[in-house]
């Protein structure tokens, strides 16, 4: 397990803040429909290195699920309306997409849970995207966090105006985890991502086909009590 100097670790974060600002203008181009940013993910072997054991307390609150669409001003529903059978048919299946299973794992304050947290994330992105259901996106997005908020601000623009984003297939590799600033509180874990094709549907323009696509990506988390493993950002290497 590799220690970070706080020196290093501001330099990271003032990188990771040009990233997360890039990132940003990518996917609210992907919401617009006039371009997109490749996604992805695979499930991840984690070290059984000991970390302090802790679970999330019964009474913390329990993200709910929810289908409730962003709403559909009258232009929008006119256009989801106008929508051929096989295009409604799509959409349909994109907004019935399954939730990715949260592993238990995630609910611990553990090296194995901190693994667990940062790749249930990740694979929530297709689902949001798919769905607009950011329920438990937002549950574990710290207020920090400007990835966690252009992911949720895309998924709301896009499905708002009718459209969605075809959900895709993830594959993940978990590369490395280190403490940062030797607090156990406190990881950041890197994956190596591939992506499958999907298309974004956007009203009144012909679906964006994005193809197959292969990132680095490293997530920033903490444990917090009462609330369990919260995102501070996810950047790309």
């Amino acid at each position: 397990m590799v220690h970070t100097h706080p020196n290093c670790r501001t330099t990271a974060r003032r990188t990771a803040l040009v990233v997360r600002r890039l990132t940003a203008s990518c996917l609210i181009l992907v919401a617009a429909g006039t371009a997109a940013c490749s996604m992805s993910h695979s499930r991840a072997g984690a070290s059984s290195s000991a970390a302090p054991t802790a679970s999330v307390p019964a009474s913390a609150p329990t993200p709910a699920v929810s289908r409730t669409s962003p709403p559909l001003s009258s232009e929008a529903a006119d256009a989801v309306a106008a929508l051929s059978p096989q295009e409604r048919a799509l959409r349909e299946t994109s907004l019935a997409t399954p939730a990715p299973q949260r592993p238990a794992e995630a609910d611990q304050h553990t090296v194995n849970g901190a693994v667990a947290a940062a790749e249930y994330f990740i694979a929530l992105r297709p689902y949001v995207y798919a769905t607009a259901d950011l329920t438990a996106w937002q549950a574990m997005s710290d207020d920090s966090c400007a990835y966690c908020d252009t992911v949720s601000y895309g998924a709301t623009a896009l499905h708002s105006t009718g459209g969605w984003i075809d959900p895709w297939e993830q594959q993940i590799g978990f590369s490395s985890l280190r403490t940062e600033t030797n607090d156990p509180n406190f990881y950041t874990a890197a994956f190596d991502v591939t992506s499958g094709e999907y298309l974004i549907h956007s009203m009144g323009q012909k679906p964006t086909a994005i193809g197959t696509a292969q990132e680095s990506l490293l997530v920033f988390l903490h444990w917090e009590d009462g609330a369990g493993w919260r995102i501070n950002d996810v950047t790309t290497l």
